[in-house]
């Protein structure tokens, strides 16, 4: 805690600190909650630089994303400020790791699963806006902070080098999953290159779970989690929220059997995207949301089976098969979406 409070005194807060607890439940960075005793809080947060090995890169986007953002009166809290050290720098970088830190949002919760309409459409209303706040922004201007994030093909390769580690315990616990991968490859892979080649290059933020949307009594949500803000495609947005937001259990619930997709919580989702973005849209892009949320989620089962054949080192994991719960899971969802 000594070593926390030297890094959270570098940032210029409001009042001294009262109490720091670990938050939220993210996959890859080290968050925590800064309660200080004039009333106004802060999220610290440590990046794992062995996931995002350019994390200067990575900042560097998400405070052009910011400014852009914050410029138009519309959108003033579309996405949080970023707080400065006493330097008036962005981060600190000291031999414990990379830190940046937000405000905490007050009167704003997230949600790792949602049976309410009303709060899909106001993630995809949340989204749709941040896709059309940053229309005019220059995108060959971002930093690449994964490469291939997205890439059907890439992550492909990726599996067929996975299969190669010849871990038979692991190879025969995922058979099924692996046979299922390798039989849609050729499905998606094909469906990924023709949209690249027709859809508009824009800045998305690729990670757009339903729990990186805090939602309020406002119009807008307010969009968390800038790490993976890259140029990309309209359809992997849509695709990773549908994916996650209307599917009736958590990405990492072992129960696939129960699972079922809510069409209605899919229409509320496109509808509020569609609303905030959709003058920005091209026919081509709209038509491929349809089949989005399946490729997204036959990406991430992708990601999580080469994770599991390779000792699981890019996932924080609870049990040694969690990365498998995980595909399984995504592939019932992916399998749910090409049934629609």
């Amino acid at each position: 805690m000594s070593d926390l409070k030297r890094i959270i005194n570098q940032f210029r807060i409001s009042g001294e600190v009262i109490k720091i607890s670990a938050w939220g439940g993210g996959h890859i960075n080290d968050t925590f909650k800064i309660q200080c005793n004039s009333g106004i809080d802060y999220i610290l947060q440590k990046v794992n630089t062995q996931i995002f090995t350019s994390p200067t890169a990575l900042m560097e986007n998400a405070i052009a994303v910011t400014k852009h953002v914050h410029q138009k009166k519309e959108y003033s809290d579309l996405v949080v400020k970023l707080i400065t050290t006493n330097n008036g720098d962005f981060w600190v970088h000291d031999a414990l790791g990379f830190w940046r830190m937000y405000p905490f949002v007050k009167k704003k919760s997230s949600y790792d699963v949602t049976n309410s309409h009303e709060i899909c459409e106001k993630v995809g209303r949340s989204y749709g806006a941040f896709l059309g706040a940053l229309d005019d922004f220059p995108v060959h201007t971002l930093n690449i902070t994964i490469p291939k994030f997205h890439n059907m093909c890439y992550r492909l390769e990726q599996f067929q080098q996975a299969l190669t580690n010849q871990n038979e315990a692991r190879l025969k616990a995922a058979h099924s999953e692996i046979e299922y991968v390798q039989s849609k490859a050729d499905f998606y892979s094909n469906w990924y290159e023709l949209a690249v080649h027709t859809h508009q290059l824009r800045v998305t933020h690729n990670d757009t779970k339903l729990n990186n949307v805090l939602i309020g009594d406002a119009y807008f949500g307010t969009v968390i989690d800038l790490d993976t803000v890259m140029p990309g495609y309209a359809l992997f947005d849509v695709g990773d929220a549908l994916r996650s937001l209307v599917i009736s259990l958590k990405e990492d619930d072992p129960n696939v059997d129960e699972m079922e997709l809510d069409h209605q919580k899919k229409d509320a989702f496109l509808k509020g995207y569609l609303d905030s973005a959709g003058d920005v849209l091209s026919a081509q892009e709209v038509d491929s949301f349809n089949q989005a949320g399946g490729y997204m989620a036959y990406i991430m089962a992708i990601r999580f089976i080469t994770d599991y054949l390779n000792g699981n080192v890019y996932y924080k994991t609870k049990y040694p098969n969690h990365n498998l719960v995980r595909a399984r899971n995504q592939l019932r969802v992916c399998e749910l979406f090409l049934s629609y």
